[in-house]
């Protein structure tokens, strides 16, 4: 995710390097639910879905802790189906072992599809060079190996996601593409767009020539107003199973109120209708590996604080598209900064509980998909 990059970092993204010392911290008990107030009754009452089995499937990143993940199903009465997680990769010895996801997914995976975020390269700084030259496939290989040992073979993985951002070593706006000249800074972020591409057919390709592999890739942006030339970055049909796109309710532009905040979710430069568009000219499905409500007490004017509107219009944005899955981000980043749901933070009391009336009619959904 895209807001205040380099404070939060994408909130996944802030995980990225720190996913072995969080995934070790202790998971959570998930509260009990509050009792659905009479205005989100009555909301839910009259937000009827027009399909009787929804066609995604439906989960939770919930940090790093499987036991939690499947608690969050329980808590909104309704079993996910679908995960996010992030591969550890503070060393190229964590990213290949996969010992992490291994050890907290081995076994547990049952009815659930696991969505990895895996990186481009291991560890800090910019190598998209050597990534674009097929340098680290190998590496990638042996990682594949590992999760398909690990019957995680039919895992999703989301290859370099939120490129479309500065936050990562491996984003197309990185700061290591500032120029003092804004045509040179353009055309070295063009240059670096198609590195990326190649750098994906390259890991895809590796991963690809494993034996035993099922594996299906998420070329997920950031939703906002990040790099506008995505499409360079695209690497083909051939090497992508679905377009995603991280979405948060943030409100950068201070904007009135709910609907004018929806508007710009949907219109904004990578936003749902663009994503809606790419995905079609594709013939992909959509993904949301990455979706939740923001509050922000540091900047409680640039996030969208306790946003019932939002959770409605998600929902009915995923009932009335071709999504294959989302996951919630049930996680609270830092202190102050929270988009959890059952973490106890206390900030999304009316968005929450419509959020658990709405999913808790969400049915098992095929295993496909």
């Amino acid at each position: 995710m895209a807001a205040h990059s380099r404070r939060v970092i994408g909130f996944g993204g802030a995980l990225l390097l720190a996913g072995g010392v969080i995934a070790g911290a202790p998971a959570t008990a998930v509260p009990m639910a509050a009792q659905p107030s009479q205005a989100v009754a009555r909301s839910v009452a009259t937000d009827r879905v027009t399909r009787l089995v929804p066609a995604w499937r439906s989960g939770v990143f919930a940090g790093f802790s499987v036991r939690r993940d499947v608690a969050f199903g329980t808590w909104r009465g309704s079993p996910i189906t679908s995960a996010t997680d992030f591969q550890a990769a503070a060393s190229w010895n964590a990213l290949e072992s996969s010992d992490r996801l291994i050890q907290a997914w081995r076994g547990h995976h049952r009815g659930i599809r696991l969505s990895i975020a895996v990186p481009l390269w291991a560890g800090l700084g910019d190598h998209m060079r050597t990534a674009a030259s097929g340098y680290y496939d190998g590496r990638f290989k042996k990682m594949a190996a590992g999760l398909i040992a690990a019957g995680l073979g039919h895992s999703i993985l989301r290859l370099g996601w939120e490129f479309n951002g500065s936050w990562f070593g491996w984003g197309i706006t990185h700061t290591t593409q500032n120029s003092p000249a804004t045509k040179a800074r353009a055309q070295l972020r063009a240059e670096r767009a198609v590195e990326f591409a190649r750098a994906w057919r390259h890991i895809v390709g590796a991963i690809r020539s494993v034996p035993g592999e099922h594996f299906r890739f998420d070329w997920c942006v950031s939703a906002g107003r990040h790099y506008p030339d995505v499409a360079l970055a695209y690497p083909g049909d051939a090497y992508v199973d679905y377009i995603g796109d991280d979405v948060y309710d943030w409100n950068r532009d201070r904007l009135e109120n709910a609907a004018s905040r929806w508007r710009e979710t949907v219109e904004q430069r990578t936003g749902l209708a663009w994503q809606v568009r790419f995905a079609g000219a594709h013939h992909k499905p959509l993904s949301f590996p990455e979706w939740a409500l923001v509050s922000d007490a540091l900047h409680p004017s640039e996030s969208g604080n306790d946003d019932p509107n939002f959770v409605r219009n998600m929902y009915r944005w995923f009932d009335h598209h071709d999504v294959a899955y989302e996951d919630y981000f049930d996680f609270d980043p830092y202190l102050g900064l929270s988009s959890g749901l059952t973490t106890g933070n206390g900030q999304f009391k009316f968005a929450r509980e419509l959020y658990r009336r709405l999913w808790s009619r969400l049915p098992l959904v095929r295993a496909a998909g």
